[in-house]
């Protein structure tokens, strides 16, 4: 009884088996892995990351990856120095239903915010001369003002924006920003 005790192995928690590093009827020593066992109510997904998008990356921000939505937990920053890749890890809001070790297609909203302004994409130009920001409000005369904006995360063809003095439900030029931005508005 006592060897049969001792030969059961017993895992911490309830789970799938995801990989066995011993076979049945091999000997262990001593705190050997045997086999690796993870608990599907706590899945976690690597995320890699390229160096650039590796620093706009922070804990909390949204994710959806495969149709669950989740927020990422960690951000490893040390780059891999063979790939120059870092990582996030991401934590589900619910189990996914694809099987472990799937890959996804995952969307990462950096400096998501709620209650920021939009705008369509198409209405934030770029400076080229300076590299900064710009939008175009209507104004009271029925032309456009440049205003300079900070640009924030973007998603499904909306920009978040901020600036001084910028109100939601304002006209914005969302076509020949360009054209405006070369003319001087």
């Amino acid at each position: 009884r006592n060897a049969e005790a001792n030969a059961s192995l017993r895992a911490p928690i309830s789970g799938v088996v995801t990989s066995l590093a011993m076979q049945r009827g091999e000997w262990a020593s001593a705190g050997a892995t045997i086999a690796t066992i993870v608990n599907p109510a706590e899945v976690t997904l690597r995320v890699s990351l390229p160096a650039d998008q590796t620093q706009r990356v922070q804990p909390g921000d949204a994710v959806q990856a495969g149709g669950i939505t989740g927020h990422v937990w960690q951000v490893v920053h040390p780059l891999d120095p063979t790939t120059q890749m870092g990582q996030a890890i991401v934590t589900f809001d619910r189990t996914p239903s694809e099987p472990l070790g799937t890959v996804l297609p995952v969307t990462i909203r950096t400096g998501m915010h709620d209650h920021v302004l939009t705008v369509p994409a198409t209405a934030v130009v770029q400076d080229p001369a300076t590299g900064k920001y710009t939008i175009f409000v209507r104004d009271k005369n029925a032309g456009y003002t440049p205003v300079g904006v900070r640009v924030g995360w973007s998603s499904d063809g909306l920009q978040e924006v901020r600036a001084a003095g910028l109100q939601a439900g304002e006209k914005v030029a969302t076509y020949g920003s360009y054209e405006l931005l070369s003319s001087g508005g």
